[in-house]
């Protein structure tokens, strides 16, 4: 049966309660589990405002495209019974724009991951916007932006799944012989769990290592590695200095 969707209003900005069919995301989020799991808590609770969607009714069709809040619409596709939803119609500005007010309202806990920011990132790229023009249209900085994507002294060969854009960017900037960068790059590329992989806690370390130490530079690449070994067991290598203290004073 065809169902009778409200005609545009003579002024945008006005409420309405739109069938969830109607509503078009322009991209598929990850939503995280804190959100659901706290919607789910409080789901009884929430107000129109709480669940209320931004959106733009698309000119001459019977269609709206979902213009931010994608976590709420999201949950409420997969949880709602009430197929029909509270809305606020606001004037089309057509697909840059709307990315762009997507982007800005990824504020939430819902949406508001790297992942999410990359894929929309890249959708505004496609119109050939620059970085400059992103940040002054969403509010985030160009540094926001400096580990969404690998930059060009990566080889592309070394990204898997397990890499992220952070570490493998340090690891090209920093000013080491290519053995001893490639032995990082090995070790970033580790699965998730693996006690030797190069995470963001012992990346962190090894940027105050790289800082503070002295004479590092003046081994040769075969030592810097046997060096960077221990520095990544950094915890295990701490317990044992500890230990060794602690032993000392019961064999005094």
């Amino acid at each position: 049966m065809a169902m009778n969707f409200p005609p545009l209003p003579e002024e945008i900005n006005i409420i309405y309660s739109l069938p969830l069919k109607s509503i078009k995301p322009l991209f598929v989020p990850k939503i995280t589990g804190v959100f659901i799991k706290r919607t789910d808590i409080t789901h009884r609770l929430l107000t129109t405002f709480d669940v209320l969607l931004p959106v733009e009714k698309v000119p001459n069709k019977d269609e709206y495209i979902l213009v931010g809040r994608y976590d709420v619409f999201y949950y409420l596709r997969n949880t709602k019974e009430d197929l029909s939803v509270k809305c606020i119609i606001e004037e089309y500005t057509g697909s840059l724009q709307q990315y762009y007010k997507i982007l800005r309202r990824m504020h939430s806990k819902g949406d508001m991951t790297k992942k999410n920011k990359q894929i929309v990132l890249q959708l505004i790229k496609g119109f050939g916007v620059n970085i400059s023009s992103v940040s002054k249209n969403t509010g985030f900085s160009n540094s926001d932006f400096s580990d969404y994507e690998y930059n060009s002294l990566v080889p592309t060969n070394l990204i898997n799944e397990n890499t992220t854009e952070k570490t493998l960017n340090w690891i090209s900037k920093l000013k080491l012989d290519a053995t001893v960068k490639s032995f990082l790059y090995d070790r970033a590329k580790l699965p998730k769990g693996n006690t030797g992989r190069l995470t963001e806690e012992k990346r962190k370390f090894l940027q105050d290592f790289f800082k503070y130490v002295k004479r590092f530079d003046k081994l040769n690449s075969i030592q810097q590695i046997e060096i960077l070994k221990k520095a990544l067991n950094f915890k295990l290598i701490a317990i044992e200095i500890l230990q060794k203290e602690i032993d000392g004073y019961f064999n005094k």
